[in-house]
């Protein structure tokens, strides 16, 4: 969180809208992201998505697109990375944007696999809260026992070392 990837996402959306025309793209995003039905970046920017429970879902929607998008990856089951590989099976070209840990330092949902699979992946960093550092991980400040919330008011960015002291602290 707080590193950009959403901005980053509508950016090269936007770009390949622009290059490719709109009906060649579509764009999806988890339910359980319930801001709007746009992906949103803190800046202000944001593009539309479908809004989906279920990466299977997403298949229904496809048609003649080319290039398929999935924000909060993270958020998804298994499934999509067997819907991902269809997809570029098809020939399509699939961009995914989602955070690679969770606020307890574990790899999150499918994106293990997703990384392993990618051709090209671009980690992007935050800035930390305590130290200024370079920060890769989300830590939780909300004391909820529950792995999954949205809301960026309940997390800050840490680097590695302020999230070893915080949370094993």
């Amino acid at each position: 969180m707080f590193s950009g990837k959403s901005d980053v996402l509508i950016k090269a959306i936007k770009r390949l809208i622009l290059s490719k025309g709109g009906d060649e793209i579509i764009v999806f995003k988890p339910s359980i992201d319930t801001r709007q039905n746009n992906i949103l970046s803190r800046t202000g920017a944001n593009i539309p998505a479908i809004s989906i429970d279920y990466p299977i879902e997403a298949v229904g929607y496809i048609k003649e697109e080319t290039v398929v998008c999935f924000d909060e990856v993270q958020f998804f089951d298994d499934s999509i990375v067997k819907i991902i590989e269809e997809l570029i099976k098809e020939g399509k070209t699939v961009i995914c944007s989602g955070l690679d840990l969770n606020s307890n330092g574990q790899p999150f949902g499918p994106m293990p696999k997703l990384l392993a699979f990618a051709d090209k992946v671009r980690k992007l960093k935050a800035v930390c809260e305590i130290c200024k550092e370079d920060a890769t991980r989300t830590y939780k400040t909300s004391g909820s026992d529950k792995l999954i919330e949205v809301g960026s008011d309940i997390y800050i960015p840490l680097c590695n070392k302020c999230f070893y002291k915080k949370f094993k602290g």
